[in-house]
């Protein structure tokens, strides 16, 4: 009786701690999904629909490969910076790993872009306006890793203010403020200062968290083997996560003029206002999910799933009404032009709004050492996606890239849904539960 009361006051801390961190978490997020949405408006409006599709596409490039360039070590890092065993940590080593063996694959790939921007923009995009605002970008690639893996060292500290201001405000603002101080700008020029932004957000993370490190007086090392051994699995996961996010965009610039890439980035940056808010929760809980499983308290574990897939869907579902019924107000802000990406919008909020029901699914496998399960989920996600937009955008354009993707990731969410079910014994979409706001079971 004594045990399951003391279960109960533990996973009422945990929901207040959660409701708490999630508050000043959700409150950055929402600047940072703002600073985002007020880029993306910026940006098209100063640059017109097609100096902005250049710009977008080579900005898609570049987070693609700058993500490889993490070689999955994102997941690793933040699973090995929550934990601490007794007494000590192996954070300050798999962070040093991680940002080294990032470096010298994120170097090469600038070179090979910077070698053969104008191939890539020529021969296969066929797209010669491409090439500087590619060339431009392409350090773009280390940085954005670089910066990538110093928030989510933060965000394993549960540093959620720093973690959210670096990745999601910090270049944003800064590309902002260039625009605004300069009536006539180019794509290129907004390339160059996305780079040295991700630069400079970087090494002002870096220092901070040297001197975070520098307090703490035990670490441990992980062994290169083990570290290349955890991050292989995560490798895939994070590649093929990648194709469902950026390959509509990629390969639509295949087929597709400028205007309508344009039209596809602002739908799906747009849609991602429903979905921020599973960011936000993320933040707070992954950390969390990985020490109660490494607890084996995984009833507690289940009612913080299923507490914060409540708290998301309250926040996102009223902003996805908005989208889904006043698309075409919503895209006149960016201009007129983009008012005819109505439906495109429609069908990406569908798939985010599916993204923000399922939970942190992708969370809950990773962080209880389930990677093998959320891979194949992702690898047959991202073989559809593939197959998808090579079959529709061809015929429908960027509206096929937008089914695509909003099909390949409801799949991707019901598979690890499926998976959490199987492996940890609760189902985060059960819609009963969900919709009944009480607390506990």
């Amino acid at each position: 009786m004594k045990k399951h009361f003391d279960s109960l006051v533990r996973i009422g801390i945990q929901k207040k701690e959660v409701l708490l961190n999630t508050g000043t978490s959700f409150f950055f997020r929402i600047l940072g999904a703002c600073a985002a949405f007020l880029v993306s408006i910026l940006i098209s409006r100063h640059l017109g629909a097609n100096d902005a599709g250049v710009y977008f596409l080579a900005f898609s490039i570049v987070s693609f490969f700058a993500a490889i360039s993490r070689l999955g070590s994102d997941n690793i890092l933040l699973r090995y910076t929550s934990r601490k065993l007794e007494g000590t940590t192996v954070a300050k080593d798999v962070l040093l790993k991680s940002l080294s063996s990032t470096a010298i694959f994120g170097s090469i790939l600038i070179i090979l872009f910077i070698l053969f921007a104008d191939t890539i923009s020529n021969k296969i995009f066929d797209k010669p306006e491409l090439e500087l605002t590619l060339r431009a970008m392409a350090p773009g690639i280390l940085g954005l890793a670089l910066l990538t893996l110093i928030s989510v060292s933060f965000q394993g500290l549960r540093k959620f203010i720093f973690s959210i201001f670096l990745l999601n405000l910090f270049v944003n603002i800064c590309l902002a403020i260039y625009i605004q101080l300069f009536t006539e700008v180019k794509s290129d020029e907004l390339a160059t200062i996305f780079s040295l932004a991700s630069f400079l957000g970087f090494i002002i993370g870096g220092l901070i968290l040297r001197y975070h490190f520098n307090k703490q007086q035990v670490f441990e090392k992980l062994e290169w083997n083990v570290f290349i051994r955890s991050s292989a699995p995560m490798f895939l996961i994070m590649f093929m996560n990648q194709l469902i996010q950026w390959s509509g965009q990629l390969i639509s610039g295949l087929w597709v003029s400028n205007s309508d890439l344009a039209i596809l980035a602002v739908c799906q940056r747009t849609a991602l206002l429903t979905s921020f808010v599973l960011t936000a929760v993320n933040l707070v809980v992954a950390p969390k999910f990985s020490e109660l499983h490494h607890q084996n308290k995984i009833s507690e574990l289940e009612n913080l799933a299923i507490f914060s897939v409540k708290l998301m869907t309250l926040v996102s579902l009223p902003l996805a009404i908005v989208l889904l019924v006043f698309p075409s107000i919503v895209l006149s802000i960016f201009g007129s032009e983009f008012q005819n990406g109505a439906n495109i919008l429609r069908v990406i909020v569908i798939g985010q709004l599916i993204n923000v029901l399922t939970g942190s699914v992708g969370y809950l496998l990773t962080m209880s050492g389930h990677e093998k399960d959320l891979r194949n989920s992702v690898i047959l996600s991202g073989v559809v996606v593939l197959i998808l937009n090579i079959v529709l955008i061809p015929t429908l354009g960027i509206l096929g890239a937008a089914i695509s993707t909003a099909i390949a990731l409801i799949l991707q969410n019901l598979l690890a849904v499926h998976y959490v079910k199987k492996r940890l014994g609760f189902n985060t979409l059960n819609l009963r539960r969900l919709f009944n706001l009480k607390s506990g079971h």
